[in-house]
Order: C-alpha cells, then sequence, then structure tokens
C-alpha cells in the first residue's frame, strides 16, 4: 500500500521543492539586471558618481543605463536607466592611461587628459559621472539630475 503511494509523495515533494525555487529566485535581483522603480531596492544613501552606458543624447540630456550603488556594499551595483543634465559648467574629459606600465614600479600614473565638448559624446561610449550633490533621493524618484563632470575612459 505504501508503495502505490510513493510516486505521489515524490511529485507532492518536487511540487513543494519548485514552488520555494521559484520564490526564492523569483524576487532576487540579479546580477546586471535592470530595474526601473528604485524606491525600495536599497540603493546607497550617498550618491556622487557611477559608471554608465550613454543610451540616448537629447538637447543637454543624456539618458544612461547606470550601474547604481548599493547600501550594503556587499551586495553588487543594479542597472538602471536614468535621466541626467550635462550644463556649460559640466565638465567633459577624455582619459587615456599608457600602455607601456613599468612592472613593479612605484611610480604613480596618471592619464593623460584632454577636454572634450558636449558634441563629443557618442551613442554606446561607457562613461564616469560625478556629481556636486548627493543624488541618491533622484535617482530614486526618477528626477532628473546635473552631472559636473564626465569622464570618457579609453
Amino acid at each position: 500500500m505504501l508503495k502505490d503511494k510513493i510516486p505521489l509523495i515524490i511529485g507532492i515533494v518536487l511540487v513543494i521543492v519548485l514552488v520555494v525555487l521559484i520564490i526564492i529566485f523569483g524576487g532576487i535581483e540579479k546580477e546586471g539586471e535592470k530595474t526601473s522603480d528604485l524606491k525600495d531596492v536599497g540603493i546607497a544613501e550617498q550618491i556622487y558618481g557611477f559608471s554608465a552606458e550613454i543610451k540616448e543624447i537629447k538637447d543637454r540630456s543624456l539618458v544612461l543605463e547606470a550601474w547604481i550603488p548599493m547600501a550594503d556594499v556587499e551586495q553588487n551595483p543594479i542597472k538602471a536607466t536614468i535621466k541626467a543634465t550635462v550644463t556649460d559648467n559640466t565638465k567633459i574629459v577624455q582619459l587615456k592611461f599608457p600602455e607601456n606600465i613599468l612592472e613593479g614600479s612605484e611610480e604613480p600614473v596618471y592619464p593623460e587628459e584632454t577636454e572634450m565638448s558636449f558634441d563629443d559624446l557618442k551613442v554606446g561610449e561607457k562613461i564616469d559621472i560625478g556629481t556636486a550633490d548627493n543624488i541618491s533621493e533622484k535617482i530614486k524618484d526618477g528626477t532628473e539630475f546635473e552631472i559636473k563632470h564626465i569622464f570618457i575612459i579609453e
């Protein structure tokens, strides 16, 4: 009689395990997954810059696919699409690091800086941005913010 119920018991156990796995993995933000609502995600409380890729350039605004740091530094940053404003005071610099760095050298390595303009920015370009003010709340609210520095790293 117990032998007749074994397939049923195994089926029930498999369904329970499957439901638990769906609950666990369905609610976790995967590394690199894009999110649009950042209000309840737990991003860092102090954000003054991040890395991003330019997705769209319109007027003096950039749509960025950005890596937003988390409050828990053990967590990977999350990818989010955000909008930022470039002003006349925004400094845009291309940084080029030297190719021939002597191994074991204790001399600091500084990149070559080339000033660029807004018109030099391109969709698909990877940049690092910096701001004068904490933009954490603006990112959470989806509010556009002003960029102080854009670094194009070659």
